[in-house]
């Protein structure tokens, strides 16, 4: 055996592979129906709405067949109407199968008629023996010790080919070593993320891969390997750690990238890292959900065994159909633990209208169809069912010859629905209707079915039997498969693969046995067992995993094959020239230090404080700068960041790295290298250094990239920190013409004294769009510079309204310094752009505070400290009033003047008001609006002391001006008042109250799952009726920030008003009404801002009489 391992062994390393399992297809094409978008013949339907499931965090499909769904505070069982045509079922009730978890279960598996749900804090397992949809009684702790419940937490659960249960969980999971009982669990130290797999009764548990953010499900594939997709750390994109979206094929006892917990720190290792496993594909922004690999028949044959995974923010299903890959037997990969699949992702479906589309869950139906849940925070829930066209109602069984093929052609294996079939049939037909299988002559002619019987063996009796496999092994020799008849056949190396991974699982062989046995059947495999063969070393039970991991080398197994393990798991020598040597030397510092939370210089310091040795060490390895891959200089540029070393021509070649085509992640990278330079850059490359970080803004523009929430702050904090050693930085970047950008303000932020007053001059007079930060820093030096204007000064400046005149008055009695004349005059310009105008009037001084219609456009805002600043602006200023005809023309005018300032006061006291702390505002306001008021001499007499009083006498005197008021409603709120106030309600029909509750369409906001007001129920105990009805005619008087909405304006000029209910740097899920949900992503959006005005339209009691009231409060009454 040995003899033959050593001959064949380049197969392991090279990766001989046959051709690929996927022919090269046409995309499908898209095609719109009922507010979706996906493949031409195929059908999404609503099967369940949200009055069934609110805001659905899980989905599956129990030994029945039924849609199972969780959300907080329940678990319900679907049941489909009858009555529904079989092309188009539809649920018509929902069964409660438990009120726990209380968070919420994220997962759902069903096994026989048991149910492991996620949830409260641990696995739970609950039994519904009579299958009537409903747990028994209160489930029992499966799994303890967990998180639960949030976004980082343990999420969805499946079972395995071998029958065991795999729970994947994110970096806050609590899956952690401390779970590990097995003596081989691969996992000696958990990092990041996990998946731990279960024995069904519990007993044995082992960690088998980890190194993940927060991945929400995964699957198997009909060969058994294992995927995953993993979310991104969206708030550092656009940095050098920025990790996209990502499906792994996972690496059983291997690390995938991250490390730390907790959503604060956002670093993953590189996946060149030899010590990282390879990511198949990247998809970008997202947040990962549910996962499923397409086993059954209703689909085409291109979607056969591939793989469908949901997007919740873009609302969207991508499909892959992975591709086997050969592994390279050389180049600066060679040491790396290499994905074995390939493939490129396409959008399956995806929503185009406002339905609200945000999936969940995904399951396959016994009949083929795709389900999706659709939920989350505290959205809209709802079940679609995704089918091709009418084959799902058409679609017959293949109708095997005999029990043995059904069992073995099963639809879906892994589902639960398939299991409660195959299980029983399986156990029936016996384990030596299996070993035939494998020991028929037909071995080999179908890969799908050769490779269930080997797991049907292993699952439900055992493994396979020692001779059988003597005999299978004997015939599986190079690229063929040796006939007892002396005839051969070409063959997949899956099927080797499998039995390897069968070996160590095996409870029939004996450890030698097995090691022989599992070397055998890895070597011809492949490629793909050759990634087989280190997984089953890491997990396997037997004398070779053992010896493999205590010693590092074993007489098994050829010495060619455990160099290549040790380089891909303990890396090389240093001067090997690899990646392996680069990683290796890394270590040797204590690789990289991470902080808890995120830091600009994550990656590039080093855990070990004194690296003199080591800086010789990577000095001494300066031939691998720009000797290599683009990798290699990227890892070798990060070791003397860490080491503190100064390599041979290293300094002066680096500023090479940036190029007008180099990415944003690459310059900051080389620019975070350079800022961890211990000494002083010289001189000459001062100017390349600042256009380095003044271009990241431009190239940020131009490819259309968008800051991520850190960005701004780690870029500033880099470049600090790099003037502490480079002070000339500063007078160099503002010389360069480059200097020209908005965005720019964040370098000007760690600059000092005078220098930043001339950075800030320069940049005002070169910049072609202001920002709010630019208009702050503006305002800053303004306020340094100028002194408080004397009174001449003050009085000649509030009664010039010439611009020229104005300007003249500032340059001559107030500034003695021009550019801060010119700088104050570019701020009020900023007034103007709607989207800086807080800023700008925040950023004025007191001297500029006499204009008028400054002050006017800053009543208008929704910052309480802006409205503040412009009544300040108004006091004691010439007020320009109109002075046009005659005597009886000019009062006229001057009286429509003063009641436009009320009004004015007036609204921006309505978004104050209910706002305990704006109660000095609200006098201020209130005040100024009675004098406005009197002020035009039509109100002598009248009681000005509150809101209500000054809002009638304008609509009594001044009906024109009153259309400006934000809507109340068009009755006279106190003469309602009075009304309501003697309102006896105690008579009221509740019957009939909630008849006029839900014409008035009150019910479609106020109840049910999606609504976008308060629940009302004790309503009536926290409010008089006066007031309850004030409110409700007049909703904007006081808004609950809980309940504020907001005005979404999108470059194209459309505007959405409602309620973010998912805010990301990428997407923007807004519900406007409870019925619809816009997906509004980040490059449609042109501002946003809040809504002036309540959700709940006004006027809503207009009509009704004293009996209808009073019904309606006796119908509130009863929502307690």
């Amino acid at each position: 055996m040995t003899h033959m391992l050593s001959t064949v062994v380049p197969l392991l390393l090279v990766g001989i592979l046959g051709g690929s399992l996927l022919a090269e297809q046409p995309s499908p094409k898209m095609v719109e129906q009922g507010g979706f978008r996906l493949p031409e013949d195929f059908e999404c339907r609503l099967y369940a709405d949200d009055d069934l499931a609110h805001d659905i965090s899980c989905m599956t499909f129990d030994s029945q067949g039924r849609v199972v769904v969780s959300g907080p505070g329940y678990i319900k069982t679907l049941m489909t109407d009858p009555a529904a045509p079989a092309d188009a079922p539809k649920a018509k009730q929902a069964v409660l199968f438990s009120e726990v978890p209380k968070s919420g279960a994220q997962g759902l598996c069903f096994v026989g008629n048991d149910l492991y749900a996620s949830g409260d804090g641990a696995v739970w397992k609950f039994t519904d023996a009579n299958g009537d949809g409903a747990a028994d009684g209160p489930p029992v702790e499966f799994v303890s010790g967990l998180k639960t419940g949030g976004e980082h937490g343990v999420h969805n659960i499946i079972q395995g080919p071998d029958g065991w249960l795999y729970i994947i969980g994110g970096n806050d999971s609590g899956i952690s070593e401390t779970l590990n009982n097995i003596p081989t669990a691969p996992i000696r130290k958990v990092t990041g993320g996990a998946i731990l797999r279960v024995s069904l009764d519990g007993k044995q548990r082992e960690v088998i891969a980890h190194g993940f953010r927060n991945p929400y499900d995964l699957c198997f594939n009909s060969v058994g390997s294992l995927f995953t997709w993993d979310s991104d750390g969206e708030r550092v994109q656009h940095l050098p750690f920025y990790t996209p979206c990502r499906v792994f094929d996972v690496g059983r006892g291997r690390h995938h990238g991250w490390v730390n917990a907790g959503w604060q720190s956002s670093w993953s290792r590189p996946q060149w890292w030899p010590d990282v496993v390879d990511r198949m594909i990247e998809v970008g922004r997202g947040s990962p959900t549910g996962m499923r690999c397409y086993r059954h028949r209703q689909f085409p044959e291109r979607y056969r065994d591939g793989i469908f995974f949901a997007c919740w923010t873009f609302g969207r299903i991508y499909f892959i159909k992975p591709e086997r890959v050969a592994r390279g037997g050389g180049g600066a990969h060679a040491d790396k633990y290499e994905a074995s699949y390939k493939a490129t992702h396409e959008v399956f479906l995806e929503s185009t209208g406002n339905a609200g589309f945000s999936p969940t869950a995904l399951a396959i139906a016994p009949d083929g169809s795709l389900f999706v849940s659709t939920g989350g925070r505290k959205t809209k829930g709802g079940v679609y069912r995704i089918s091709y066209g009418a084959r799902a109602a058409l679609m017959k069984p293949d109708d095997p010859k005999d029990a043995l093929a059904q069992v073995l052609a099963a639809d879906q294996p892994d589902a639960a629905w398939s299991r409660a079939k195959w299980v029983p049939q399986a156990k029936e037909l016996g384990e030596s209707a299996f070993e035939r299988w494998l020991l028929a002559e037909t071995l080999g002619n179908d890969q799908y079915k050769d490779i269930r019987a080997v797991e049907i063996l292993t699952e439900l009796f055992g493994g396979v039997a020692p001779k059988v496999g003597e005999e299978v092994s004997w015939r599986f020799r190079g690229d063929i498969i040796q006939r007892k008849d002396g005839s051969r056949t070409n063959r997949a190396r899956e099927f080797p693969a499998r039995m390897a991974w069968a070996s160590e699982r095996n409870t029939k062989l004996e450890e030698r046995q097995a090691n022989d046995w599992f070397q055998a059947f890895a070597v011809e495999a492949g490629s793909h067992g050759h990634r087989a063969a280190y997984e089953a070393i890491m997990m396997t039970k037997g004398f070779l995993g053992k010896s493999f991991k205590e010693n590092g080398e074993t007489e098994g197994m050829p010495n060619l094959a455990l160099q290549d393990f040790k380089r891909a798991s303990h890396f090389g020598d240093k001067n090997s020239g690899d990646m392996g040597g680069l990683r290796g030397a890394q270590l040797r510092v204590g690789d990289v230090y991470l902080d808890k939370k995120a830091r600009w210089d994550d990656g590039y310091v080093s855990m070990k404080a004194e690296t003199k040795r080591n800086a010789a060490e990577t000095e001494s390895m300066h031939d691998l700068w720009n000797n290599g891959t683009a990798e290699q200089d990227y890892e070798y540029a990060r070791l003397v960041a860490m080491t503190g070393a100064e390599p041979r021509g290293f300094w002066e070649t680096l500023p090479f790295k940036w190029t007008r085509e180099s990415s944003v992640e690459d310059d900051l990278h080389y620019l975070f290298v350079a800022t961890r330079r211990t000494k002083p850059h010289v001189d000459h490359a001062l100017p390349t250094i600042a256009c380095a970080w003044l271009d990241l803004s431009r190239k940020m523009q131009t490819r259309q990239q968008y800051p991520s929430r850190f960005w701004s702050e780690m870029v500033g904090a880099a470049f600090a920190e790099m003037l502490k050693k480079n002070p000339k930085l500063v007078e160099v970047m503002i010389a360069q013409k480059e200097f020209e950008l908005a965005e720019h303000t964040l370098f000007i932020n760690a600059m000092e004294g005078d220098v930043r007053q001339e950075a800030v001059f320069m940049l005002a007079q070169r910049v072609k769009t202001w920002s709010p930060e630019l208009v702050k820093l503006a305002g800053e030096v303004i306020k340094e510079r100028t002194p408080k204007l004397s009174e001449g000064s003050q009085l000649a400046l509030q009664r010039a309204t010439d611009p020229a005149v104005r300007k003249a008055i500032l340059n001559s009695n107030v500034m003695s310094d021009p550019k801060g004349a010119a700088l104050l005059e570019l701020v009020i310009k900023q007034v103007a752009d709607l989207s800086l105008r807080d800023a700008a009037i925040l950023s004025l001084p007191e001297y500029a505070t006499p204009y008028w219609s400054i002050a006017v456009r800053g009543m208008e805002s929704f910052q309480a400290s802006v409205v503040e600043k412009s009544l300040d602006m108004m006091v004691g200023t010439f007020m320009p009033c109109p002075n046009a005809g005659g005597e009886e023309q000019t009062m006229k005018n001057v009286q429509t003047w003063w009641a436009e300032n009320c009004v004015i006061h007036l609204r921006a006291a309505r978004r104050f008001q209910g706002q305990s702390s704006r109660e000095k505002l609200l006098v201020r306001l209130k005040d100024a609006a009675a004098e406005h008021l009197k002020s035009t001499q039509r109100v002598n007499g009248r009681k000005l002391e509150t809101f209500e009083e000054i809002e009638a006498a304008v609509r009594e005197f001044f009906p024109e001006q009153a259309k400006a008021l934000p809507p109340s409603s068009i009755l006279n709120l106190a003469e309602e008042q009075a009304r309501w106030a003697k309102l006896d309600v105690s008579k009221g029909d509740s019957t009939k109250g909630k008849v006029i509750f839900e014409q008035r369409q009150c019910a479609r906001c106020h109840s049910g799952n999606a609504r976008l007001g308060p629940d009302l129920k004790g309503v009536t105990t926290r409010w008089s009726v006066a007031d309850l009805f004030l409110h409700t005619s007049d909703p904007s008087r006081q808004i609950s920030p809980t309940w504020e909405g907001e005005t979404f304006t999108l470059k194209d000029g459309r505007q959405f008003i409602g309620r973010a209910v998912y805010d990301s740097p990428s997407a923007v899920l807004v519900q406007t009404t409870p019925d619809e949900t816009v997906r509004i992503t980040g490059e449609e959006l042109q501002s946003r801002r809040k809504a002036e005005v309540s959700l709940m339209p006004p006027g809503l009691l207009m009509g009704l009489t004293d009996a209808e009231l009073a019904d309606l409060h006796a119908y509130l009454r009863t929502l307690q």
